[in-house]
């Protein structure tokens, strides 16, 4: 309790970076802060669970949650196997214990790539037909999982041979289509411009009143839908001190002269007080130094904004 700890640096100590990466590579983190996420969601858990306590007895309670004890729970099977089995868990990369062939595949285009995993031989001779190689399915080497995990190097070499010729969408729809899981690899604009998250509601146009100065901008609405709830988006966020009087003063009961004295004070305000210069970086400089893999010159068009 003791040990000043984030996110990043704790994924180390519960084992997760040990076990993430490429074969024969440097450990690597999980992600963006991963652990803070499986924090709050544990914490939304045990509210819930609670407030049901408090329903039910009249009592309330603290709760404790650790970081480092909910990364080291979902880590729980390698710590399980090493109990059982005395084996250490390593990085797999794109692979997976026991489906065969899985991995993120090269398809055509540039750096256009499309995620497959075959878990048993029904969807591996279904693979094999899709790819237009039925001599396969009863090839030895790959005839079960056992020996397509043993030959998974040269699996993946056959099966990158076929993507890297087919659009990575068709590639999808192909292997779905037979009962293989196939999904492409998203980058921002196919996750702007998806059919599904515009005809469910997840992406939304917000516009901005005039003084804000931004126009029409797409959102991303509520991750979940309920059969009684409202899933679109109330509007833009407020500015900076929207709601100080509604909060002191309405709610709080704050007097006139007690606000302006705190806005007075600068414990509250409507503007930054240390408003510092903004630089201005290009797209095209932003591409260069790698901070954007692309950009798209009309991108406001193609979203409607």
């Amino acid at each position: 309790s003791q040990y000043p700890a984030q996110a990043t640096t704790q994924e180390g100590t519960h084992g997760l970076v040990h076990i993430t990466g490429y074969q024969d590579d440097l450990p690597a983190k999980a992600g963006q802060s991963y652990v803070d996420f499986l924090s709050c969601w544990t914490a939304l858990l045990s509210i819930s669970m609670a407030l049901k306590y408090r329903n039910q007895t009249g009592k309330g309670q603290w709760l404790d949650i650790s970081m480092y004890q909910m990364g080291c729970y979902f880590t729980s099977e390698y710590v399980m196997d090493w109990i059982a089995n005395q084996r250490l868990g390593s990085p797999i990369g794109n692979r997976h214990p026991s489906r065969a062939p899985q991995g993120c595949y090269p398809c055509s285009g540039k750096d256009q790539w499309c995620v497959i995993s075959v878990g048993d031989d029904e969807e591996w001779a279904a693979l094999c037909r899709a790819m237009g190689k039925d001599g396969l399915i009863e090839d030895s080497k790959f005839a079960s999982s056992f020996n397509r995990m043993k030959n998974h190097d040269e699996l993946d070499g056959i099966v990158s041979s076929w993507t890297k010729g087919v659009e990575k969408f068709q590639v999808m729809e192909r292997l779905q289509g037979a009962g293989i899981p196939a999904g492409p690899v998203f980058d921002a604009k196919d996750t702007n411009l998806d059919n599904h998250s515009w005809e469910h509601g997840f992406l939304q146009k917000v516009t901005f009143p005039e003084d804000r100065k931004m126009g029409k901008r797409v959102l991303m609405g509520l991750p979940w839908q309920g059969s009684k709830l409202d899933p679109s988006i109330l509007g833009p966020a407020p500015k900076l001190g929207d709601s100080n009087e509604e909060i002191l003063q309405d709610v709080l009961g704050y007097s006139d002269s007690q606000v302006g004295e705190l806005a007075e004070t600068g414990i509250i305000g409507d503007k930054p007080t240390d408003l510092r210069p903004t630089p201005i970086v290009s797209l095209d400089e932003l591409v260069k130094h790698g901070r954007f893999a692309y950009y798209d010159s009309d991108f406001k068009e193609k979203l409607g904004i």
